[in-house]
């Protein structure tokens, strides 16, 4: 049986385990019939519109109906056509973990960051700061319409100098708005990397619900048993 996944317009989001980001809904002489939008990946744009297929993250993705959000903005229904299995289930796949609000992922994810980077290494790793930043943004869609706004706190590891120069971590949280008095969504992410090795996870938990499974990609074995090791006080 396929699976229905919704993506809201405007917002960051997976599909396939692939980040990605739906803007510019409208009606397209290219895409006649009805309205499209603009797919925005890491590897580029396309324009996809009701019934267009995609593949991402070893899956097969048909979008079946854009429909209007209260907002403003669109939800987009994809079926995942399930017709190419994932060859290797570490990867692109989503991991159940207990229940944890976001603040408290992103706080445990800082915490054994230093272990993950040991396991990733080899070695022992000494963080000696986190530099943090923090900005709003506001989502315009196409008719201008704006709504938000959405909170984004990035995090980055200051290492010591005796840390291997290509060792780095990133811990990102997102609190996205569409209305200043209501959370819609969640949603943390981070990335370790020690030379050629690295690790990336992905969640995110809908309003203000706690999160209850991770998204990784070639994510080791002992990395997710970390991280899914919650502290009973963040749970």
């Amino acid at each position: 049986m396929s699976k229905r996944i919704s993506i809201l317009s405007g917002t960051r989001d997976e599909l396939g385990g692939v980040e990605l980001g739906i803007v510019n809904v409208y009606a397209r002489d290219e895409k006649p019939g009805g309205l499209s939008g603009q797919l925005v990946l890491e590897g580029g744009d396309q324009i996809i519109g009701i019934g267009d297929k995609l593949r991402l993250g070893g899956k097969k993705f048909r979008l079946l109906e854009i429909e209007a959000h209260r907002t403003g903005a669109h939800v987009f229904h994809f079926e995942d056509m399930a017709e190419v299995p994932v060859s290797d289930p570490a990867k692109s796949s989503a991991s159940p973990i207990p229940p944890v609000s976001a603040a408290a992922l992103e706080s445990h994810l800082k915490k054994i960051t230093p272990d993950i980077l040991g396991l990733l290494g080899g070695g022992r790793f000494e963080i000696t700061a986190w530099k943090t930043s923090s900005t709003d943004s506001m989502t315009t869609e196409w008719n201008g319409m704006q709504s938000g706004p959405s909170t984004h706190v990035m995090q980055v590891a200051v290492f010591s100098s005796e840390a291997h120069d290509a060792t780095e971590c990133t811990l990102r949280r997102d609190t996205i708005r569409y209305d200043p008095h209501e959370i819609y969504r969640q949603e943390v992410s981070a990335f370790w990397r020690v030379a050629d090795k690295s690790a990336h996870v992905f969640a995110r938990g809908e309003g203000e619900q706690p999160i209850s499974e991770i998204w990784a990609s070639d994510l080791p074995g002992p990395v997710l048993a970390l991280i899914r090791n919650l502290p009973s006080a963040a749970k």
